[in-house]
């Protein structure tokens, strides 16, 4: 799903790519370690942390598609079916503080419950560009951009009576009739401000996350969230304007003004998607071409055909084990 976003004729990021039986060879940092390391952000909440379930012979886990539906067999060694690590894609996830979470060779590790767009993504893209590439997911949830990862300079708006936080405003908002409301240990835009810190000091140490590694370049940015957002109908209402903003100052405060920036839409319930978040979905469509300055390098994809379930593998139509906000944690759309 997610990570088929990669880079076609390596010029457009974010087209998605139909892969389910190429066989991939992986790729030797040995040769390459002299070239910048290619940098691709991986931004998002809940989701882009990763909520695809790796192990279980039951429909729907990573290990039943791979090894007994016979789909992205090349995740796996021929002969042995032992799942491969790639010597020339480092993966590396980092939320809050600098909390390093990983920081590794990209690959299935069954020591997780659990895997993310990075899989397949770093897979592409080092197939693509055959040279090193670094995945940095800068991912924490939930995080609404509206409120956490609201990028500075916005500013503060009223809905239903009620004012909502601009950037570095406190609390998330306040009865519009009260002029000084107590502040709050949140802050609007705290999110962004974190993201922005712990990606700069990974890049900043490059070596330390790229073994052998002096230089370094953001190429991308892939993004998909939105599941915080649609719960709250004033931050839906203000999304096209905040992802405007976000990108437009995200790319600056990184200077890569010519990073490629790729979108994923939200894509719960499928085409029966409805509400705030059928609006957000239209909103992430649209922002790639109804801004001039975005044409070409900001895309759009529409997920909605990657949806396949709301229960978790195992639980077909058991209402107890339903989780549709995590797409039930389906393996197939988190690939």
């Amino acid at each position: 799903m997610l990570a088929r976003l990669c880079i076609v004729n390596h010029s457009h990021f974010g087209v998605f790519c139909v892969i389910s039986s190429i066989k991939f060879q992986p790729g030797s940092s040995e040769v390459l370690i002299r070239k910048p390391v290619k940098v691709f952000l991986m931004l998002g909440e809940v989701n882009m942390i990763g909520a695809g379930q790796i192990s279980g012979d039951v429909k729907g886990t990573l290990e039943y598609t791979v090894k007994t539906q016979k789909r992205f067999i090349h995740l796996v060694e021929p002969t042995t079916k032992a799942w491969i690590r790639r010597n020339d894609v480092r993966y590396v996830a980092v939320k809050d503080d600098m909390d390093i979470l990983r920081n590794e060779w990209l690959g299935v590790d069954e020591k997780f419950n659990f895997f993310g767009p990075e899989l397949q993504f770093g897979y592409i893209l080092g197939e693509l560009l055959q040279e090193p590439v670094l995945l940095i997911k800068a991912s924490s949830g939930p995080q609404s951009l509206g409120g956490d990862m609201l990028p500075p300079g916005s500013a503060s708006y009223e809905f239903g009576g009620w004012t909502y936080a601009g950037y570095g405003d406190s609390p998330r908002r306040w009865p519009s009739k009260v002029a000084h409301p107590p502040t709050t240990d949140w802050h609007a835009g705290h999110a962004y401000n974190s993201t922005l810190m712990n990606v700069k000091s990974i890049l900043n140490r490059i070596g330390d996350y790229y073994p052998g590694a002096l230089r370094s370049e953001v190429a991308g940015i892939a993004f998909w969230q939105g599941e915080s957002d649609r719960l709250d109908s004033a931050y839906a209402g203000m999304y096209r304007r905040n992802l405007r903003d976000f990108i437009v100052k995200l790319r600056h405060d990184l200077n890569a003004p010519d990073a490629k920036f790729a979108i994923a839409t939200l894509g719960q319930r499928g085409e029966e998607m409805g509400g705030n978040t059928l609006q957000i979905h239209d909103f992430q469509m649209e922002v790639g071409t109804i801004f001039p300055d975005f044409k070409g390098n900001v895309l759009s994809v529409d997920i909605q055909s990657s949806w396949r379930t709301p229960y978790i593998p195992g639980h077909d139509g058991d209402e107890d084990y339903e989780n549709a906000a995590h797409y039930g944690n389906n393996a197939e759309t988190f690939m």
